[in-house]
């Protein structure tokens, strides 16, 4: 009788652990799990918010993230500080991507698949697409709270190798947590809340409406040159030429103008220091040339012709490269920047322009 009592005992110590820590699903089975979920969520939408927390070299700086979704070709990524106050917002519609910035009055518009290539550590579908596929998927980590995977890192930045996503149990998103080469946490981001079936309205998807329907009729007359208005868009279309599609800024000075100095550089130093009527240029010189112009940003829409969408985790930027010229364009701060080189890949300008994040201004 004690013997059987004594197993009956252990037998129910274990049933509580495997209650309490969960059983790991086996890989075939949490694939076709995240698979279904997928599924489901492209007959629906949604909406989410989350905070992300950035960690640069000696800082770290947190940015506030909400985001809806209607469609894999509609949706709208809003961009904050630790306060909600948003700064940007990144805008997919049927007439391609765009970035606006509501205070400044001002819209990048571009093409490219953003939503594949960077941004799915803001888009839930795009987080359980990337676990659906992933080879030999099993949670690390499996528990009442949800499920932890690792999979290598996709955001195209050298800086990161792995991820870490973590979900409830229900496959909504919880974490997001992106590693460096030594497996320190660079980012990560906490989705605050999530619900799915919202109404929403196509004006919240209107780069125009977000930007102010006055101002963005104003600014076209700012766009010179060989611009020319893109039909039903509201934007100005440039050429592909180097430098195109960024307007000149006309009443700026810089008699009290802060600038930052990019800590980033690879070994490269400072060769010039140009104070002008419209801003400030840094030219470096080295392994790795480059130029860092930096303006007060002016109300303008902008199209670009052949350039993409890039993360700088928490600040959007655009990127081109046109023969041998690279350029990156973003803005931060009521400033515009435009890194300029012929030497750096992207992954090193991003690294730059990272680097300019959060710094005090001189």
């Amino acid at each position: 009788m004690r013997r059987f009592t004594g197993m009956a005992l252990v037998a129910g110590v274990i049933v509580a652990v495997v209650a309490g820590c969960g059983i790991l699903p086996n890989t075939e089975n949490m694939s076709a799990k995240l698979k279904t979920e997928a599924s489901t969520l492209e007959q629906s939408n949604y909406e989410s918010t989350a905070m992300m927390t950035v960690q640069m070299d000696n800082s770290s700086q947190s940015y506030y993230i909400e985001t809806a979704y209607e469609a894999h070709d509609t949706y709208r990524i809003k961009l904050g500080d630790a306060n909600g106050k948003v700064n940007q917002i990144i805008v997919r519609n049927q007439n391609g991507m765009f970035i606006v910035s509501p205070s400044l009055k001002k819209v990048f518009r571009f093409n490219g698949n953003w939503a594949q290539n960077q941004g799915h550590i803001y888009l839930y579908d795009q987080i359980l697409q990337q676990l659906a596929q992933a080879k030999n998927l099993k949670p690390t980590n499996s528990s009442n709270s949800g499920y932890t995977f690792e999979i290598p890192a996709s955001t195209g930045n050298d800086v990161v190798t792995k991820e870490q996503v973590t979900l409830t149990k229900d496959l909504h998103p919880k974490t997001v947590i992106l590693f460096d080469q030594s497996g320190k946490a660079v980012v990560r981001i906490d989705f605050k809340t999530f619900k799915t079936n919202v109404k929403f309205q196509q004006v919240e998807f209107d780069p125009n409406h977000l930007v102010g329907q006055d101002a963005a009729k104003a600014t076209l007359a700012t766009v010179g040159g060989n611009g020319s208005q893109a039909a039903g868009t509201g934007t100005s279309q440039t050429s592909g030429n180097s430098g195109a599609g960024l307007s000149s800024p006309t009443t700026t000075t810089t008699t009290d103008m802060g600038y930052v100095v990019p800590s980033k550089i690879f070994n490269d130093t400072l060769y010039k220091d140009l104070p002008s009527p419209t801003g400030r240029l840094l030219r470096y010189m080295g392994p790795h040339d480059f130029v860092l112009t930096e303006s007060v940003a002016q109300p303008s829409q902008n199209a670009f012709q052949f350039a993409q969408m890039v993360d700088l985790f928490g600040t959007p930027a655009v990127f081109t490269d046109i023969g041998n010229d690279k350029q990156l364009v973003w803005l931060n701060n009521g400033m515009q920047f435009m890194l300029s080189s012929k030497q750096m890949n992207l992954s090193q300008m991003e690294q730059v322009a990272i680097s300019t994040m959060g710094q005090v201004t001189k």
